[in-house]
């Protein structure tokens, strides 16, 4: 056999529900599409960012693919 089928296990997470405006979470679809990730990932990432944490490990960007944040003014 080759090896496990299926995604790359993410390690220990918990699930939540949340709500956001519909404009809000359009731009965030948006922007995990455009980078090629899950929309959950999107959020992990950009909520780890906004609060000086670590990418999580189970995100392995490209390096050459451009970081999408943007800051608010």
């Amino acid at each position: 056999m080759a090896g496990k089928r299926g995604p790359k296990p993410k390690g220990k997470r918990t699930a939540i529900t949340s709500r956001y405006p519909d404009d809000h979470l359009a731009l965030y679809k948006a922007r995990a599409v455009a980078e090629g990730i899950p929309l959950g990932d999107y959020l992990a990432r950009v909520l780890a960012a906004a609060h000086g944490l670590d990418e999580p490990s189970y995100l392995h960007r490209n390096a050459n693919q451009p970081v999408l944040l943007e800051t608010g003014s």
